[in-house]
């Protein structure tokens, strides 16, 4: 793949998850929040991929993403990886933290998966133009060192036909306050300083980033937390902290 003008790694966001790589298989770890997350991203990720690439819906199979090759970007240890693999798809994992590699390996290894994993970033990785036709950025842009640079170079992967999409944090009050404030400093749910709210998007400017690149939204959904129940489920009214945005790439 062509690297973009600017670079979409930062280094000190890479040193900060490089320091919690071993924890990512620990449901009550420093990313736990992201277990508790992955069953509605990845019930998202289904309606998606059968609106988008137009995939018979059987509530029966055990494999409906087979055949559906898939791109995760900044995948760490594979949480989302391991699971669309089981549902048949054919995942490639991106993440510039070596560690959080080695640990992505083992772990799919222990397990019989066949996972394609790469130390590298979207600035480094060889990775063909318009090769997947799934392409994911969970909870990496509000990482990255550009969102825009970022987004061009996920665009660039999927498919004439495929779909990029992106979850991410809302820029408001009651983002900053939840998921900074509270989940990093008071509850320890999150490792601190692991977000910068000045780094978060509002809905319409991650739709605006993704159509610059001749992309057609396709939906918003937000993913609101339950503390009572400690997990998150989807609502298309709910986006002022976590939200998931895709877009079709047009033929």
């Amino acid at each position: 793949m062509t690297q973009p003008a600017r670079a979409t790694l930062d280094p000190q966001e890479v040193a900060t998850f490089d320091r919690i790589a071993e924890h990512w298989w620990d449901p009550s770890g420093p990313l736990r929040m992201l277990h508790r997350m992955n069953p509605a991203r990845l019930r998202c990720i289904g309606d998606i991929a059968a609106k988008a690439l137009d995939i018979p819906s059987d509530p029966a199979s055990r494999h409906p993403l087979r055949g559906v090759t898939v791109l995760d970007i900044g995948c760490g240890g594979g949480l989302l990886c391991e699971p669309l693999a089981r549902q048949g798809a054919a995942v490639t994992g991106l993440d510039a933290s070596p560690k959080a590699i080695q640990v992505a390996r083992r772990h799919a290894k222990d397990h019989g998966l066949e996972i394609a994993y790469h130390a590298a970033s979207l600035d480094t990785a060889s990775l063909r133009p318009g090769s997947f036709d799934l392409v994911l950025g969970m909870e990496i842009i509000e990482h990255t060192a550009d969102a825009g640079t970022f987004v061009q170079a996920a665009a660039k992967a999927v498919r004439p036909g495929g779909a990029l999409i992106l979850s991410t944090l809302n820029r408001t009050w009651m983002a900053r306050l939840l998921a900074v404030e509270l989940a990093e400093h008071v509850l320890g749910w999150a490792e601190p300083g692991s977000h910068d709210w000045h780094r978060f998007l509002r809905p319409h400017e991650l739709a605006r980033l993704v159509r610059q690149q001749g992309m057609e939204v396709g939906g918003i959904m937000g993913m609101p937390f339950d503390p009572l129940t400690g997990a998150f489920s989807l609502s298309p009214h709910k986006l002022g902290i976590n939200y998931m945005l895709w877009a079709r790439k047009l033929p």
